[in-house]
């Protein structure tokens, strides 16, 4: 962090690292004391969360396979992006080869993360964020939860059947984070792996959303596979994308095909039937 002051004769730098500040923070998310030994991977993607869990992994029982942790901006290994699966092949094959509690990959930035189970099957997004959004209203009853449009529906009912609020919202780290700041909400999630938390100044962090699932696994007892197994309720696709001519022409066509069925659009065109519901959006 550089901070500045100038005069019209006079300039003057202060730098200072924020990093013991970060772990304080990070770590003020879980109870490092009631975190069990496990033994997990943790693919930094070379970027910057392999040097921002160095120190957090000082102060905790784990015994850590530590893919990538070295930045590197020409990325040798993988791009920086987990949601996409060929990303994560790595990170699978480790854990697949020599086991483990379970693996996280996170992004370039370090904002995003994306969890493998025990068994290296990837945890899609919306089911790591219902775990989260249960352990965060099981500690802040009737709180908010505040989710992109494009996440399963297992969120938004896991959130009700635990008394709060869920409340949707347009995709986007800017209209997320907004929000969530807005109405005080205690956390946030979108489908791409970004997790919000009011104690982190309404922002995302991958970091912090791999310590939260850490104190779940250690609270709840259970591999990764048999939680999420609890919130798999749904079959759902991945987020697919098309090039079309008028795609706001094909939208409107598409809602009158509809007509009659429950609607939304907060963002593009959502559709709700008894037995399905899509998500359209232009980009």
């Amino acid at each position: 962090l550089t901070t500045g002051s100038s005069s019209s004769d006079k300039i003057s730098e202060e730098k200072k690292s924020i990093a013991a500040d970060f772990t304080e923070r990070a770590l003020s998310f879980i109870e490092a004391d009631k975190i069990r030994p496990m033994k997990i991977v943790l693919d930094a993607g070379s970027g910057m969360a392999g040097q921002m869990l160095l120190p957090i992994l000082q102060k905790l029982p784990l015994e850590v396979k530590k893919l990538h942790f070295e930045p590197d901006g020409n990325f040798p290994y993988h791009p920086p992006d987990p949601s996409r699966t060929e990303n994560l092949k790595d990170l699978i094959d480790e854990i697949s080869a020599k086991g483990g509690n379970f693996g996280a990959a996170f992004d370039g930035d370090g904002d995003r993360v994306i969890f493998v189970d025990e068994s290296g099957r990837v945890v899609p997004p919306s089911i790591a964020g219902a775990i989260m959004s249960r352990y965060f209203l099981l500690k802040n009853p009737k709180d908010k939860i505040v989710y992109g449009v494009t996440v399963s529906r297992i969120v938004p009912e896991t959130v009700v059947k635990m008394g709060g609020i869920a409340v949707g919202e347009r995709v986007g780290h800017v209209f997320i984070s907004r929000k969530l700041k807005e109405i005080g909400g205690v956390f946030a999630l979108e489908s791409s792996g970004h997790y919000f938390f009011r104690d982190f100044f309404y922002a995302d962090s991958g970091i912090i959303g791999f310590l939260v699932m850490l104190q779940i696994l250690s609270d709840e007892t259970k591999s990764l596979s048999a939680l999420s197994a609890e919130f798999s309720k749904y079959i759902s696709i991945p987020e697919t994308n098309f090039s079309v001519l008028n795609p706001k022409k094909i939208m409107e066509s598409v809602a009158e095909h509809f007509a009659g069925y429950e609607m939304e659009r907060i963002d593009g065109l959502s559709v709700k039937t008894e037995d399905f519901w899509f998500n359209l959006r232009v980009d």
